[in-house]
């Protein structure tokens, strides 16, 4: 104690005259006989020069590693937050591109210039347009109701070449154009030219483009009629 007479102290730790101030210091005062004591702790010149030295190493190595793990968390988030934005933009890319072509098939469908129709493998047809409907002289509830199938109003002479078309979907998606024939509801025939492609995506539909060919067959035949009646 600072107010202690000397006669009074056990020991004197307070720092001389010239002394370098100690690092840590710590006093405790405690009752011991009726009396009351004080107790000051500080530490000595070579422990602070050792605890400096081994302490100076650790926080620097410690800030080296948190800086170093505080580089690559930011980097990597930088680099997670390019990839995400360049995935949008290819995505909101491919949508664009998308929609401009679904529009463009669709704005084909409903000019009805030629048949269109969508269906499966199995032989259901799922929609079509106005043009196909009437070359196949059906109506868009038998659509709705599931009750059309492509290959129910086929001629068994073309079943074949169906076939062969579905084989050629499965192994590049595309099937080359031919002609076959649709029977209609009264039992007349249809002469068509059939092209069909795969979807997108493990689907299993397909869409068709269907063409008319009556009007040209007609044509054929008056011109074979004129050639015989020249001949």
């Amino acid at each position: 104690d600072a107010s202690a007479a000397p006669q009074t102290l056990l020991y004197d730790s307070e720092t001389g005259s010239g002394e370098p101030t100690p690092r840590f210091t710590k006093r405790s005062t405690m009752n011991i006989a009726g009396r009351q004591w004080t107790v000051a702790f500080r530490t000595l010149p070579a422990f602070d020069h050792v605890s400096s030295r081994e302490i100076t190493p650790l926080v620097v190595a410690l800030g080296g590693v948190v800086s170093l793990v505080l580089f690559t968390i930011s980097y990597g988030q930088a680099n997670a937050r390019m990839r995400a934005e360049r995935a949008a933009d290819g995505l909101r890319a491919s949508e664009r591109a998308l929609r401009a072509s679904e529009s463009k098939f669709r704005r084909l469908a409903d000019s009805n210039l030629v048949g269109v129709g969508f269906a499966d493998v199995a032989g259901h047809l799922t929609d079509a347009n106005d043009a196909l409907l009437a070359i196949l002289a059906r109506n868009r509830d038998e659509v709705r109701r599931g009750a059309l199938r492509w290959d129910l109003i086929t001629p068994p002479e073309h079943r074949d070449a169906d076939a062969r078309a579905i084989e050629q979907l499965k192994a590049t998606g595309v099937c080359a154009p031919y002609e076959k024939e649709y029977l209609r509801p009264d039992g007349s025939r249809v002469p068509v030219l059939v092209g069909i492609a795969l979807l997108e995506g493990d689907t299993g539909e397909a869409v068709g483009i269907v063409m008319d060919l009556t009007e040209r067959n007609r044509s054929l035949e008056a011109l074979k009629a004129a050639r015989d009646a020249a001949d």
